[in-house]
């Protein structure tokens, strides 16, 4: 049962965030992700989770591309685009950073990890624009280019993955007073 919990929560906020209007990357992928993998023992659920809720808002927000015509800076975004796979290793990556914080739950492993696993989904999804995209010239210059034009958006991830860590941890430890047989752990729910 506090497995399903767990993974529903990851799922639905991933795909919530990302298609609902925001700020350009204030979305909580990476606190979503290690929330994820920290509290849920199996290894495979951890990780293909949030693959499969970025796959979902993917996909979500690719219909609503082509048929709802979002306004804003909304309006350029796909949800599938060359590169994307960048974005799904860098997703995995973090899994595992989540999957370390399994038997270190407090607060400075968990802060170390949230602010490693931005920088960890910053450097390997930029990475993946410099280089399945002609944005920037493939060499040294354009490498910096890109990761200097990306700091923005990096400043709107971090401050999502910053405050939504604590409000999924948070919830999920006043769920678990309020419902000790969700935080129960027997091999069915693990």
């Amino acid at each position: 049962m506090r497995a399903l919990v767990v993974l529903t929560i990851v799922a639905t906020t991933l795909v919530v965030s990302r298609v609902l209007p925001h700020p350009p990357n204030f979305v909580p992928v990476v606190a979503t992700t290690l929330f994820g993998a920290a509290c849920v023992n199996r290894r495979w659920h951890a990780l293909a989770v949030p693959l499969l809720g970025m796959l979902a808002s993917d996909v979500a927000l690719e219909v609503g591309a082509r048929l709802i015509a979002y306004g804003g800076w909304m309006a350029s975004v796909r949800g599938f685009y060359p590169g994307m796979w960048y974005v799904y290793g860098a997703l995995a990556c973090v899994a595992f950073l989540g999957m370390w914080l399994q038997h270190r739950r407090n607060l400075w492993p968990a802060a170390g990890v949230t602010l490693g696993g931005s920088l960890v989904y910053f450097v390997l999804t930029n990475l993946g624009v410099w280089i399945s995209s002609d944005l920037y010239p493939h060499d040294w210059h354009g490498l910096v280019a890109c990761y200097v034009a990306a700091l923005p958006f990096y400043r709107n991830q971090l401050a999502a993955d910053v405050l939504f860590a604590p409000i999924l941890v948070g919830g999920y430890v006043l769920t678990q007073r309020r419902w000790p047989a969700l935080g129960a752990t027997t091999p069915e729910n693990l």
